[in-house]
């Protein structure tokens, strides 16, 4: 589940939640972490592997028509997967009506902190990261920056140009839910006096 916490950003955060991602279509099945999947649905646009060279996907709004198809389509040029010592995941894309380079990057809230430009960061940046994350509540946050195209070549950008200078655009809220029957087996092991852990991927 997610929500949109600054409707002012609806566009961009929509757009990177639909486009910052390494997934793959595999027999029109999506293919990647299970949370970027999510995220994706949750998006509901459409994912299209591509076999022109200079996209390594495109992803478009399911009610594209011939005559908007540009307006809502992206191709996504670059991706610089998920680094666990920068915690934090970015694209380039183009929009295919246009000949500018828009990148976006998800990562933790700190490390997205440490990218944009300090008066794009929202008052209450810190509130409400601090209301969700007491809640138990998974927060990505998610930033965008317009890229200066300086050839024809994306392959010649680098992370570190494209994760600088970028714009905060808001959080993406998940919440883990607990399976229907993992609360009663948890009691039964508790009466059973079973040590319980829970191990995560973090």
């Amino acid at each position: 589940t997610h929500y949109i916490e600054d409707r002012r950003f609806d566009s961009s955060l929509h757009n990177c939640m639909a486009l910052c991602h390494s997934l793959q279509k595999i027999d029109d099945i999506l293919v990647g972490d299970p949370l970027e999947v999510k995220m994706f649905e949750s998006s509901r646009w459409v994912l299209e592997e591509h076999h022109d060279t200079n996209f390594r996907a495109i992803v478009k709004q399911p009610d594209s028509n011939s005559e908007t198809s540009s307006i809502s389509e992206f191709g996504i040029l670059k991706s610089f997967e998920f680094c666990s010592e920068l915690r934090r995941a970015s694209v380039l894309t183009n929009q295919l009506c246009s000949e500018s380079f828009i990148a976006y990057c998800k990562g933790s809230p700190e490390s997205i902190l440490e990218i944009c430009d300090p008066s794009s960061i929202t008052s209450d940046f810190e509130n409400v990261l601090l209301k969700y994350s007491k809640n138990g509540f998974r927060v990505i946050g998610c930033a965008e920056k317009i890229v200066t195209k300086k050839s024809s070549c994306h392959t010649s950008y680098t992370r570190e140009e494209i994760e600088s200078n970028m714009r905060f655009v808001g959080f993406l809220v998940f919440e883990n839910r607990l399976k229907k029957q993992s609360p009663r087996a948890i009691c039964q092991l508790a009466l059973a006096n079973i040590q319980t852990l829970m191990v995560t991927g973090d």
